[in-house]
């Protein structure tokens, strides 16, 4: 499957800028959206974090090329700080979906969130 991001008008078939701004680190998509929230659940892409969210989710997701365990770790470290208590990792059902679910739960174990995997 291809990936998308949503450039902030529409729906773009590709993983997105790469590289962003020096002031702004990247944060998780609707990252923003979910501070304070108590459970927070983590999709692999942006069209399916949208989906949970249009669902009532506090949905989110890590960006695709910058995902590594020490990254989201930092992501969920915002979010236990805004007062997240649990992430629920809804990963694809691919080859890398285990894997990625693998990553967000040694993350949130690095910042002692809750993660049931």
């Amino acid at each position: 499957m291809k990936p998308f991001h949503h450039n902030g008008t529409r729906w773009v078939g590709s993983v997105g800028p790469k590289k962003p701004p020096k002031a702004n680190p990247w944060i998780a998509f609707r990252q923003d959206k979910v501070l304070g929230e108590e459970i927070g659940y983590e999709f692999e892409g942006e069209k399916c974090a949208r989906i949970g969210a249009d669902d009532g989710l506090a949905a989110i997701s890590q960006p695709g090329f910058a995902h590594g365990v020490d990254q989201v770790a930092e992501r969920y470290r915002c979010l236990k700080e805004a007062g997240t208590m649990l992430v629920v990792t809804v990963a694809d059902h691919d080859e890398e979906g285990p894997k990625r679910a693998q990553q967000s739960a040694e993350a949130a174990r690095q910042v002692e969130l809750d993660h049931p995997i």
